[in-house]
């Protein structure tokens, strides 16, 4: 991820009133920590969460991690546990991929074009 600043307690009230998200604001500022804050910021001017819908981001995630995207009302519910947070997060960034041979799921720490 390139350096980000973090986001501040505004930034991360309106992230969690963006339209594709739902979470507890108040409960989501207390565990949003540097690095979720950081997180924040890149997928603001990511456009992500504007360039895909819904459903294609639910399926990619089960792609990934064989596991259900919680979605509430056509958004993402964000989880309360601060790890799966940052995981949610990180798929939402790009940050995961698959290993070619072993189709194993694995998290980067950084991003090159191949």
């Amino acid at each position: 991820m390139a350096c980000f600043m973090e986001a501040t307690d505004d930034m991360v009230v309106a992230f969690c009133e963006h339209n594709k998200i739902k979470t507890d604001g108040k409960e989501f500022k207390n565990i949003a920590d540097t690095v979720i804050r950081k997180k924040i910021t890149a997928i603001h001017k990511s456009e992500v969460l504007e360039n895909y819908e819904i459903k294609y981001i639910q399926e990619q995630y089960k792609h990934y991690f064989q596991s259900e995207l919680l979605i509430e009302d056509d958004k993402i519910v964000l989880p309360s546990n601060k790890q799966e947070v940052k995981r949610t997060l990180d798929f939402l960034l790009e940050n995961v991929f698959k290993g070619v041979l072993s189709s194993q799921s694995y998290k980067t720490n950084s991003k090159s074009k191949l």
